[in-house]
């Protein structure tokens, strides 16, 4: 008899503390790289997140192909006598997913940590740093179609009464106001209940005790067939177990949905719109005109003391963009000594408070998030059909890349209407700051989608800075009618001759520079986009953002993932 025998899917800590040497167990650790080598539960094995998806963002869900399954399972050592015990440490999102892989291939002996490694280490239980030897005996593996759902069956059961569909995004992509997929909105009948409503934040984030009778009241019921799902079959991932756990349905009657999108296309809402005629012809255009020129034009106007001149564009903008200048420290707007004191515009005290969260990686500035992700392959998903090489976008230095191949990205678009101050993510001390010349194309939504690596043909200033978090670049990306980029340790960043140039700052050069999380760093005079790099296994994005997302300096942008001590 197994040592796990009688124990429910979801188990305590102290459950798993009294068995860890049974010999049939398989720890599985689905947290991060980092956090793994810093210290994990003994003789946990690490998955990454990534290897348990396949297809590529706003939608890697798919399921990995059977060649990568064998090889993942074959790694952990599979077995059919083995009881796989499953933990992460965001509340059951990857765990569940795992478990769902586990269902997959028709092994069904298995069981979650609950609350995951929070709850381990709040019982002050030990880590490790020995990492398991891996498997190497080839495993043959049996695919089970019976846990997905694809697209074709929910069309075969859409509106069928003994049907819920269980959509685990936030409400706001459930109502469609935000849009990380090709349609905005939610399969017809769907009922929400979003993932991070089932997590006991004062536990641990453990499965909250009165989760049963929550779902109970919104019609998610044992006596029908539960599909679950959200864009990427992570947050899914919870909303899978948390049925499993509660014991419904019975048999085979629950399912993922599974398909290119996290929600089939035919029922998300109004198309994206295509590419038109004259989008086409302003890309065209963008190759055409003088870019430097127009912007030295532009620069002119905006610096102009003339109070006619200066008061007539400063009203204009403000009634035509909507500009709420009760924000500002000085709300009237001809009081301005000229178009760029007004387009940088300090703001009061109280208008942009920073998110308090410990490990909170703030959004530096005001704006509409263009795309986050991962760097894979030292590749920046743009937009569709269109990436850029982490590698020029930072000046064409591998080595100045180099600890970022792997990472996670977040390119954020600041339009005219925004506040144009830029500040820091976290604390962190200046490394080298880097001046890349390029051209000047608009930044907008038609010009990602038309311009291939527009992001790394545009003039530039890249930021490096050393953080508590690891190494981290800020990307001030300028674009047409841009007049300039400063910072605030160098002020107008103009080299001569528009050179590549490398500006140090350490104690061997120039004396080091230390940003305080939340100071300001940076201005645009006028409108353009930051880009923000970090390296591997050291942000998660929230989950809530995706591109379009409108976001305000001083918001959680994403998590630091903080590694846990061992003891």
């Amino acid at each position: 008899m197994s040592a796990f025998s009688n124990l429910p899917l979801v188990i305590e800590p102290a459950d798993l503390a009294a068995r860890l040497e049974a010999p049939e167990l398989i720890l599985v650790d689905l947290t991060s790289a980092a956090r793994y080598a810093e210290g994990h539960l003994p003789g946990a094995h690490f998955v990454d997140p990534k290897q348990t998806q396949r297809g590529q963002p706003p939608a890697p869900g798919l399921a990995p192909e059977p060649a990568q399954l064998q090889a993942l399972f074959g790694a952990l050592g599979h077995r059919p006598e083995a009881v796989y015990v499953v933990y992460d440490d965001e509340g059951g999102g990857w765990a569940g997913r795992f478990i769902w892989l586990l269902d997959v291939i028709g092994h069904h002996r298995y069981h979650y940590l609950n609350g995951g490694l929070h709850a381990w280490l709040a019982e002050q239980r030990p880590l490790t740093r020995q990492v398991p030897s891996a498997g190497s005996a080839p495993v043959e593996l049996q695919l089970d179609d019976a846990p997905t759902a694809t697209r074709a069956y929910i069309e075969s059961r859409l509106g069928a009464d003994d049907l819920v569909i269980w959509d685990a995004r936030s409400p706001a992509e459930y109502r469609g106001e935000k849009c990380f997929s090709a349609r905005g909105g939610h399969i017809p009948g769907a009922i929400n209940f979003e993932w991070t409503a089932a997590m006991d934040p004062a536990r641990a984030l453990r499965i909250r005790e009165d989760i049963a009778e929550r779902l109970q009241a919104l019609g998610i019921v044992p006596e029908k067939e539960i599909i679950t799902h959200c864009q990427t079959h992570h947050r899914s991932g919870l909303t899978y177990l948390l049925a499993k756990a509660l014991g419904y349905p019975p048999g085979q009657g629950l399912r993922r949905l599974l398909g290119r999108v996290g929600q089939p296309a035919r029922y998300a809402g109004p198309a994206m719109k295509r590419s038109s005629m004259k989008d086409r012809l302003f890309v065209i255009s963008q190759y055409l005109l003088p870019h430097h020129l127009v912007s030295r034009l532009a620069g002119c106007l905006a610096e102009c003391r003339l109070p006619w001149v200066k008061n007539t564009f400063i009203k204009w903008f403000v009634r035509h963009f909507q500009v709420d200048m009760r924000e500002a420290q000085v709300e009237e707007p001809t009081a301005y000594e000229h178009f760029n004191a007004f387009f940088t515009r300090a703001l009061k005290d109280d208008a942009r408070p920073l998110d308090p969260t410990p490990g909170a990686i703030l959004n530096p500035c005001d704006g509409a998030i263009s795309q986050l992700g991962r760097i894979e392959q030292g590749r920046i998903f743009q937009a569709k059909g269109h990436s850029f090489s982490a590698t020029e976008l930072l000046g064409g230095d591998h080595q100045r890349a180099a600890p970022f191949m792997g990472g996670a990205f977040a390119t954020v678009y600041l339009s005219p209407k925004d506040y144009h101050r830029v500040h820091m993510p976290v604390s962190g001390t200046l490394r080298e700051m880097v001046y890349v010349p390029g051209r000047i194309f608009s930044v907008n939504t038609v010009t990602a989608q038309g311009v291939p690596e527009l992001f790394a043909r545009n003039e530039r200033v890249v930021c490096l800075f050393d953080t508590e978090h690891g190494p981290m670049a800020m990307v001030l990306v300028g674009a047409m009618i841009v007049a300039s980029i400063e910072t605030v340790w160098a002020g107008l960043v103009t080299p001569p001759k528009r050179s590549l140039k490398s500006f140090r700052y350490d104690e061997a050069a120039r004396a080091p520079i230390h940003l305080e999380k939340g100071a300001e760093m940076g201005r645009f005079k006028l409108g353009s986009t930051i880009v923000l790099l970090f390296g591997p296994d050291q942000v998660r994005w929230a989950e809530q953002l995706g591109p379009l997302s409108p976001v305000c300096m001083g918001e959680a942008l994403g998590q630091a993932q903080e590694p846990a001590t061992p003891t």
